[in-house]
């Protein structure tokens, strides 16, 4: 069986007050379900000067890489003023018993500023996915556009395109058979679709807000 996550916070105050299913399925696949509610920040080396840690403060994307490891994405500027713009790796840290006791940094993948060398725009990390080939792909929501990256270096790579015209508030991304489905966060919400090489493909409205006001 799998492990599902389920903060406490987020249940109903009626669920909580049942008692917890050992485990559920979901499209025929079964989870052991856990609650848990605990507090915990996660660190990583200061990009700037690596010998002091950092906390992130800010979460902006989610990536599920398998076997308790998955991506995080970041642009906010932590308390000393150091690189906003990364893409980390962290696991779930699990007991003997396979219980979730925490999260932990496991490395920085990308690290990007305007100011570092060989970076000529400012990355804005918004949603991150892995695409073909096992590449990182990261939704830059400051300039519109989606960039590659090699996951295991996180050397910047070719083939970045602009979602622009068709994505003009481009915010998170998800890569699912050979199709890149992109978020745009404006009337009217929808998933703006590419095939792997960056052409439009088609627009699938989500919602539409009927009181803008």
């Amino acid at each position: 069986m799998k492990l599902a996550f389920a903060s406490a916070l987020a249940l109903s105050s009626s669920l909580a007050m049942a008692a917890d299913p050992a485990a559920i399925e979901l499209f025929g696949t079964t989870y052991r379900v856990q609650r848990f509610d605990y507090r915990q920040e996660l660190t990583l080396p200061d990009p700037l000067n690596p010998t002091q840690t950092i906390g992130m403060i800010e979460c902006e994307g989610f990536h599920w890489l398998g076997n308790g490891h998955f991506l995080l994405s970041s642009n906010e500027m932590n308390q000393y003023g150091s690189y906003a713009n990364f893409v980390i790796e962290a696991r779930v840290v699990t007991d003997a018993a396979g219980n979730v006791s925490g999260l932990a940094y496991v490395r920085t993948v990308v690290t990007n500023d305007v100011n570092l060398p060989g970076f000529t725009y400012d990355l804005d990390p918004s949603g991150v996915t892995v695409g073909q080939n096992g590449s990182l792909l990261v939704a830059d929501s400051e300039n519109e556009f989606v960039r590659f990256f090699d996951l295991a270096t996180g050397t910047a790579l070719g083939g970045e395109f602009a979602t622009t015209p068709q994505n003009d508030e481009f915010e998170d991304l998800v890569f699912l058979n050979g199709e890149l489905f992109t978020v745009r966060e404006a009337q009217p919400y929808s998933l703006i679709v590419f095939d792997g090489a960056g052409t439009f493909s088609r627009s699938i409205t989500i919602a539409q807000d009927l009181n803008p006001t």
